[in-house]
């Protein structure tokens, strides 16, 4: 599996890395625009992300506008190269319900709330598949 990881805190991109490097080869960015860059790069390569995860609070583009621009370009590159969707998990510190419900309609899997636990992130990962 080929994980991206889009978070502007290094100790929480640790941890995110700790805990997923278990199931895939991960990636790290610290804001939605290298995230966004960064699904395009794995599209011109042929090797698109199956799990990206986003914070929602990040400098120069935040999660949610990262989100829909990673699913334009999915859409894009579906009829050009490979059909694929990846799973999004948002992982934030933003617990309001605004946020949690257009995060999940833009098209994001899972919203997990920060300070999570390992546990947290294993379960959303058999819940979408990956394990």
């Amino acid at each position: 599996m080929r994980i991206l990881i889009a978070e502007d805190q290094p100790a929480t991109a640790s941890i995110l890395e700790t805990i997923l490097s278990s199931y895939g080869r991960c990636d790290i960015v610290e804001n939605g625009k290298k995230a966004v860059r960064a699904v395009e790069r794995a599209f011109k390569e042929r090797q698109p992300y199956d799990l990206i995860c986003l914070d929602l609070m990040m400098p120069e583009m935040g999660g949610r506008e990262a989100l829909l621009k990673i699913r334009e370009t999915e859409k894009q590159h579906s009829r050009q190269s490979l059909s694929h969707y990846s799973k999004i998990m948002i992982v934030t510190a933003v617990t309001d319900t605004h946020n949690r419900q257009g995060s999940l309609a833009d098209g994001a899997a899972v919203y997990v709330t920060k300070p999570f636990k390992k546990d947290d992130l294993v379960r959303q990962l058999k819940a979408m598949g990956f394990i």
